[in-house]
């Protein structure tokens, strides 16, 4: 459909030859401008950015586990400042990215205020971006995770800040602008599903779309929370183990609950970044870490 070709030609403009230089700046939502090729399928969307298969596994249970255990015990520290530069530089990049989207792709973002869900499957939401540049999100309020699984949720998480951008009378939260180009940059330009696969792999695409700095948030808002609500205790038996379809207790992915909606830093062998101090080159710097994979999060050598 031309539609589509169109789309995912401007997607593809915003990392190849002249923009490659506009890494971090408005209107490119590149973080990582590699002119390396993402080709997910023979009828699916091309876009160039830097993507390293050679470091990429697919997810198992033993890493969606270690996550889950990861974030579970990973505390609430918003004041943290590693915690706090890492956020700060994922909001300002997720508003480029939010902005790219509706500028440049001019994909039309709305709040979803209907019952449920607003597409049936990823199949349903991607035919929407890509054949009517169209994209319903579920407003926060809807759908971000309490404190305590029951009570209301930390209400100084940086992703409940608000932005400038007002869709239909409804000003956005940080984190609606996330959910809705995680889906079109981490699902549907990837071809990537809800499966607990499907959203290892939009996390770890999407994540090279960011900086190393605002890396390790995007890791706790993907990928911890993701094996978190997949891997998490209410997933497991008495022993401690994954139960498996059809065992009593076992929950379907529609009953799952959300994880705790924490600003927190899970290990950095499962981010592949590094924070520390450093004057030079400003309050807290971000290294990707040498001979990192998505497996090392299962290595004790990698951890913090």
């Amino acid at each position: 459909m031309q539609i589509a070709s169109d789309l995912v030609t401007k997607a593809a403009a915003a990392a190849i030859d002249g923009h490659q230089g506009l890494a971090g700046t408005p209107g490119s939502p590149i973080g990582n401008p590699l002119p390396e090729r993402h080709d997910p399928g023979v009828d699916g969307p091309k876009i160039r950015f830097s993507v390293d298969w050679s470091i990429f596994r697919e997810l198992d249970a033993r890493k969606g586990l270690r996550i889950a255990d990861a974030y579970q015990s990973m505390p609430h520290d918003p004041d943290n400042r590693f915690v706090a530069a890492s956020y700060a530089r994922l909001a300002t990049e997720i508003m480029q990215q939010f902005r790219y989207a509706t500028d440049s792709l001019e994909i039309n973002i709305e709040p979803y205020w209907g019952d449920g869900e607003p597409y049936d499957n990823s199949r349903e939401m991607r035919a929407d971006v890509l054949r009517e540049r169209h994209l319903f999100f579920l407003p926060t309020g809807q759908n971000f995770g309490s404190e305590d699984g029951r009570g209301a949720p930390y209400r100084d998480h940086p992703m409940l800040a608000p932005s400038a951008i007002t869709r239909a009378g409804y000003r956005l939260l940080i984190n609606d602008a996330f959910r809705a180009i995680h889906d079109i940059f981490g699902h549907v330009l990837t071809g990537s599903n809800f499966s607990p696969r499907g959203e290892e792999r939009a996390w770890f695409l999407h994540s090279q779309m960011f900086s190393a700095l605002a890396r390790p948030a995007l890791t706790t808002e993907t990928r911890g929370q993701s094996c978190w609500v997949n891997f998490g205790p209410h997933m497991r038996n008495g022993q401690g183990r994954l139960r498996k379809k059809g065992e009593p207790g076992w929950l379907a992915p529609a009953d799952r609950p959300f994880a705790r909606q924490k600003a927190g830093l899970l290990p950095s062998s499962m981010s592949g970044v590094v924070l520390s101090l450093d004057a030079a080159r400003g309050p807290v710097a971000a290294e990707l870490l040498p001979g990192w994979s998505t497996e090392s999060c299962l290595t004790e050598e990698l951890r913090d």
